[in-house]
């Protein structure tokens, strides 16, 4: 069962109760009733923290236990080892040129929402760590294995986690993964309007 989330609507028969109990965790979420989310799903960690804001919201003492122990068994990802929304910002802000600097050797990229020019030393400098915070992406992403990916696609990790939900920190690791030569356009932007995405 892959479906994530669902209601016990969903569940007609104590028989179907029984057959998803061993895979699921049952939560109540306050406001929303019950409800079971399949532990193999790639976001099933995403749930338990969206059901952890409304069982504090809703005070729901046993919930925010029963959710932070949960949690507490996390697996580490991606999200804890590597690609974040302060490192991707960090790494921008430092690639880019302060008040007194020359800016006639700029590199100029073009990202999805804005146009950038990056300070070519210092982007270079910081090549290293611009290319692993990429390699947190979903092979998907790559060229030779799995031949691009809509923009929309950069919020999750290799893991299928969402790290961020800012198309604005999206565009910034984008532009600076284009400013090293390691994002390429596989459409012209002028077909953008035709495309998914």
């Amino acid at each position: 069962m892959k479906t994530g989330l669902i209601t016990l609507r969903d569940i007609s028969t104590p028989e179907q109760h029984d057959k998803i109990r061993d895979n699921c965790e049952s939560i109540y979420i306050a406001g929303t009733g019950l409800f079971l989310l399949d532990k193999e799903h790639p976001q099933f960690y995403d749930f338990i923290e969206f059901a952890l804001e409304y069982a504090q919201i809703y005070n729901e003492s046993d919930a925010i236990e029963r959710l932070t122990e949960i949690l507490s068994g996390r697996p580490p990802s991606t999200k804890a080892i590597g690609l974040t929304v302060e490192k991707v910002h960090t790494l921008f802000l430092d690639c880019l040129f302060s008040k007194s600097e020359d800016i006639s050797n700029a590199v100029i990229v073009d990202g999805v929402g804005m146009t950038t020019g990056f300070h070519p030393a210092r982007l270079e400098k910081n090549k290293e760590q611009i290319i692993q915070l990429l390699d947190c992406l979903s092979p998907v992403f790559k060229l030779n294995t799995g031949g691009g990916m809509p923009f929309l696609g950069l919020c999750r990790d290799k893991d299928g986690i969402q790290w961020t939900h800012e198309h604005r920190i999206m565009d910034e690791l984008l532009c600076l993964g284009r400013g090293i030569k390691k994002i390429e356009y596989m459409s012209a932007r002028s077909t953008w309007v035709l495309l998914p995405g």
